[in-house]
């Protein structure tokens, strides 16, 4: 074939011949185009790293302009069918996991609240305290325990609450642990005695009288000191750096699972590959949009691609990695890792919990059910003595507290 096409033709447009394809023509274009490859310590398979793919994935015009397509639409869209970068787990994480002490968010029976928000709290005996002003939120800490009376205890949310003109009122506690023998939401006034139940909690209106506090007249419309419900700064994908070099926020994904090598053997491999959890949601559904990080043969620590590739992800989350774009220009690409994904039992293996089942329920510990022991997946290296470390503030303060009562 490859004599039949170059019969006649000049000899710069002959086909080459396929050594040369596969010694000289195959690496350069790797080397210029493809993705580079590291080779694991035990030598028995290879790996491509995060950065890697951020790398190519920047420098080609058709795949860098899918990390801008969903940001950029108009707000009206945005807000009709919003994509990952319009969610509350990108623009505003620490509210999503609590993370922070003090909480920026929260939900006060029912309704979406935050610090500075103006409310009617309603109490027993139709009683009603108007404009209360929502100072602070916290969830209270391991100190107060978890007794039965009506007082605050550990976990519950905790909004200190003042008037208009700035002077506090008391606490309003929302109950966390055993809510239903006590009340779910209590007020404790600091002229009062004991909590008062509080029924419900709205919105309230802000009327001109109550807004002179706020350095308005009577006529003024006035603001709060405090930033309003409706009070919204959106987190960007693209910034700047302190040295004048372009940032792109670039969100990613990684999932493992395992699958049958060969079909009619009972030998399986893992498989590992990240994702752009940025991109629109007709980027995401091809089969094109994952990105292969390894494929580990049998008898290898499934995990260990995740041991290999993790400085490489936490170099990318604080100082980012130097790409260039399709014209030639130096970008910082930050990575944010956003979720590990895997079916039950991947998750459980990798993040050495127990397996689900009627004779292990939970997870996390040792708890059987009597009459045997059931299929484990951690086995010996499953979280017994786990001291949760990812959880929230809310439920270590909860399990803390448990702890001290058990002693």
């Amino acid at each position: 074939m490859r004599a039949f096409y170059n019969a006649g033709r000049p000899s710069d447009a002959h086909l080459p011949h396929v050594t040369t394809v596969r010694r000289r023509i195959i690496p350069r274009a790797l080397r210029r185009l493809g993705l580079s490859r590291s080779v694991a310590p035990s030598g028995v398979f290879a790996f491509i790293l995060p950065s890697v793919h951020a790398r190519r994935d920047f420098s080609f015009r058709a795949t860098y302009d899918k990390f801008f397509r969903a940001e950029q639409r108009d707000e009206l869209l945005r807000e009709r069918e919003p994509e990952f970068y319009d969610t509350a787990f990108f623009q505003d994480r620490a509210r999503v996991l609590t993370t922070c002490p003090q909480l920026t968010h929260f939900s006060l029976a029912g309704y979406d609240s935050r610090p500075g928000a103006i409310v009617d709290i309603c109490l027993v005996g139709d009683t009603v305290v108007h404009q209360t002003c929502n100072t602070n939120a916290c969830y209270a800490s391991a100190e107060l325990g978890v007794g039965w009376d009506n007082g605050i205890h550990a976990g519950d949310l905790v909004i200190n609450c003042s008037d208009a003109t700035g002077v506090a009122m008391g606490q309003l506690a929302c109950r966390h642990w055993r809510p239903a023998g006590l009340d779910a939401m209590v007020c404790s006034a600091s002229a009062a005695g004991g909590p008062v139940k509080a029924k419900a909690g709205y919105p309230s209106v802000v009327v001109a009288s109550s807004l002179t506090a706020y350095g308005s007249d009577a006529t003024g419309a006035g603001e709060a000191p405090y930033p309003s419900l409706s009070a919204y700064t959106r987190r960007n994908v693209r910034g700047m750096g302190a040295d004048g070099i372009p940032t792109v926020t670039a969100c990613v994904s990684i999932y493992g699972d395992g699958c049958r090598s060969r079909e009619g053997r009972n030998t399986s491999v893992e498989s590992w590959c990240m994702f752009w959890n940025g991109r629109s949601v007709e980027d995401r559904i091809s089969r094109h949009a994952a990105r292969l990080l390894a494929v580990t043969p049998p008898g290898v620590d499934k995990d260990e691609i995740l041991r290999l590739t993790k400085a490489d992800m936490a170099e990318g989350a604080t100082c980012g990695c130097m790409v260039a774009d399709p014209d030639g220009n130096a970008v910082r690409v930050l990575l944010d890792v956003c979720f590990f994904n895997g079916d039950y039992v991947q998750v459980s293996k990798s993040s050495h919990l127990r397996g689900h089942n009627g004779v292990a329920p939970c997870s996390l510990c040792g708890y059987p059910k009597p009459g045997g022991a059931g299929i484990q997946y951690g086995v010996g290296g499953s979280a017994d003595d786990a001291a949760l470390a990812r959880t929230t503030s809310r439920t270590a303060a909860v399990l803390e507290a448990v702890r001290a009562l058990n002693e």
